[in-house]
């Protein structure tokens, strides 16, 4: 959760988590008597809609383009409003 005027920049968050994944996947020694490297990766994350959005810098899941599985736009139509 986030307060302030304005959404946060994630790049501050995720600069520092990037370059700790690239180190872990390059491999990391576990026993340091032992010269064996052992490397993790990072193969799922939960989100929320909102902070997916904004961890993938891309429009709200919401938005005209913001679908994460498909390259097709969609169309806008109106209706009636309620």
């Amino acid at each position: 959760m986030c307060v302030g005027i304005k959404k946060p920049d994630f790049k501050v968050f995720l600069e520092p988590l990037v370059m700790e994944l690239k180190n872990l996947e390059q491999g990391i020694r576990l026993v340091p008597e032992i010269p064996k490297y052992t490397s993790f990766f990072l193969i799922a994350a939960v989100f929320d809609k909102p902070a997916k959005a904004a961890v993938l810098n891309m429009k709200s899941f919401n938005g005209f383009g913001g679908c994460t599985k498909c390259l097709q736009l969609g169309e806008t139509l109106k209706g009636k409003k309620i």
